[in-house]
């Protein structure tokens, strides 16, 4: 064998065991010396942009994933990973035209497929997402937990039958995938249902589950026993099991979007409205509607765009396409003052 060929295939083989122990940082340094390297294999990009996207850096992924596509335009990988990222940036568009290019070339990819799914869902077009989800379940039960994908959908359209059956199914082919049980108790009512309570007890005491964090089980029977109004119970599981969450959650969960927060604010606080009060866009009324999910803010933008003199442009991409993607980068700042003053 060519003895280049021998450390390219063992640099891939340590990148995947890296990739096992969840050593990002370590792929990101490995990945990056092996591009310039090999540039020409494709495969060290799919590793990088992978676990920029493990850290959240899409943007730096994205640039990633194109640099890819220049070596190799058939990479199914990247082709679907960067299709994952526009979606991930609210940009379906785009999206949805890479993995049809990916399903063109492999009509039977279920990355792909899958990833056309996710889509789907994010499109509300959950009659499709359906019918995608279980073409994959037929052809491969165990691909990219599929089953519990297929009762999320069915629990998000109202088929709690159905949605039920499959987080059940999840839950015995994999007995330590406690968010199936969860996902069970929220369709349940123990009031007049106490089987699967019972299985949740005897999951909480099984020592084979001891090393595992169950939290996802204690909120599933704090819930069983609301339902039945045992309160004392009720507060003693959720107490447990917030108890349990926290014990996951490293540093603050929150960083990110604070940085990002902060960098927006910033970038207003500099910016003088007055200086542009002749440019007739800025004589517009502009309504910024801005919430949690689930708060209400797609109502209310709905509410205000029926007026015959309004106009709504529904959930804008422009902060997560553009200041998303800019005030992302360090450099933003100093370019945009120099802009500013020329």
């Amino acid at each position: 064998m060519n003895k280049n060929l021998e450390l390219i295939n063992s640099e891939i083989n340590n990148l995947n065991i890296l990739s096992k122990m969840n050593n990002y940082d370590e792929i990101i340094k490995r990945s990056s010396v092996l591009i310039k390297k090999y540039p020409q294999i494709s495969i060290f990009y799919n590793f990088l942009g992978s676990s920029l996207e493990k850290k959240n850096n899409i943007y730096d992924a994205e640039i990633i994933y194109t640099k890819s596509l220049e070596v190799d335009p058939k990479n199914i990988f990247a082709i679907v990973n960067l299709a994952r990222i526009f979606r991930l940036i609210n940009d379906y568009q785009k999206s949805e035209e890479l993995l049809k290019k990916a399903l063109d070339l492999e009509p039977e990819n279920l990355f792909a497929q899958l990833n056309l799914g996710e889509l789907k869902i994010e499109q509300n077009n959950f009659e499709e997402a359906v019918s995608i989800f279980e073409k994959i379940y037929k052809k491969n039960e165990n691909f990219q937990n599929v089953v519990m994908r297929l009762g999320n959908i069915y629990s998000i359209i109202g088929e709690f039958k159905k949605a039920e059956e499959y987080f059940s199914i999840a839950s015995k082919k994999t007995p330590e995938l406690f968010a199936a049980d969860y996902r069970v108790s929220n369709i349940i009512n123990y009031s007049e249902r106490k089987d699967h309570q019972k299985l949740l007890l005897e999951k909480l005491n099984n020592n084979k589950f001891d090393k595992l964090n169950k939290y996802p089980l204690l909120f599933a029977l704090a819930k069983s026993y609301e339902d039945q109004k045992n309160y004392e119970e009720a507060f003693k599981f959720i107490e447990m099991a917030n108890k349990e969450r926290n014990k996951l959650v490293l540093g603050n969960p929150l960083r990110y979007e604070e940085s990002f927060l902060n960098k927006n604010k910033d970038f207003f606080s500099n910016i003088n409205i007055k200086e542009n009060q002749n440019n007739d866009f800025y004589k517009k009324k502009l309504i910024f509607i801005v919430g949690l999910p689930r708060s209400g803010t797609t109502l209310l933008h709905q509410i205000l765009s029926a007026h015959s003199e309004n106009y709504g442009i529904g959930e804008s991409i422009v902060l997560n396409i553009f200041f998303f993607k800019n005030l992302a980068n360090e450099n933003f700042f100093k370019k945009f003052e120099e802009r500013k003053h020329n």
